[in-house]
């Protein structure tokens, strides 16, 4: 949750690499000799193409959640594999590739799973992946890193008195049918939903230009607020 000391901690060290586990290790963030985090997502890519030059990477597919950035979709898909995505949970991300056989997927969050190791989400083998290719390459974490490039997102949440149906609030469906189409065009998307626990909407948009995130996060945003904001 609060990885900064880590990262500190490196300069002070001067380490390699920085790994911070939460509570049953199950998850892992990582930090790079220079003191930047490596989410879930560098991970993901890292590992990914890694497993995709070996030729062990089933179907030459990677499982991730609709939360992972699309650049990961871009730098999977340019090396000859694909992204498959769940909703979010570990679970889903287990469960989707129980269903296909797939053998590695993961959440930006930290939580990674590679079945020939562990059959649920495993920080220590996930470091130790990490630290394995960083050995064999004999190449830093954080030039590691520069094999994919993150997409711009932003990332909105919306209070709401109520949690009607989208499709439900006038105009909001043609809205985000043509936010989609703009994005889609450049690689990007748009991620919408209610928050389970909390009275907000949840709105996603990624693309690579940011100019047109902040217009149609802009144009979705007052449309949700006109209807629905608290």
């Amino acid at each position: 949750m609060h990885p900064a000391l880590m990262c500190q901690k490196i300069w002070e060290h001067r380490a390699d690499a920085g790994i911070a586990h939460d509570g049953d290790a199950d998850r892992v963030l990582l930090c790079d000799e220079g003191g930047k985090l490596i989410d879930g997502d560098d991970i993901m890519a890292i590992a990914g193409l890694d497993m995709l030059t070996q030729g062990n990477l089933v179907e030459k597919t990677l499982v991730s959640t609709v939360m992972s950035n699309a650049g990961l979709d871009a730098a999977i898909g340019a090396a000859g594999g694909q992204v498959v995505r769940t909703a979010v949970g570990d679970k889903n991300v287990i469960d989707e590739m129980l269903r296909h056989g797939f053998n590695f997927g993961g959440e930006q969050s930290g939580h990674m799973i590679f079945r020939e190791y562990s059959s649920t989400g495993d920080g220590l083998v996930t470091a130790l992946q990490i630290l394995r290719i960083m050995r064999a390459r004999g190449t830093s974490l954080s030039k590691l890193a520069q094999c994919w490039t993150r997409f711009p997102q932003i990332v909105t949440n919306i209070i709401v008195r109520e949690k009607r149906p989208f499709e439900s609030l006038d105009n909001l469906s043609k809205l985000l049918a043509d936010a989609e189409t703009e994005l889609k065009s450049q690689g990007g998307r748009v991620f919408l939903r209610y928050s389970g626990t909390e009275p907000k909407a949840r709105l996603l948009l990624e693309g690579r230009d940011p100019t047109t995130l902040e217009k149609w996060t802009q144009r979705i945003s007052e449309v949700i607020r006109r209807h629905v904001g608290a």
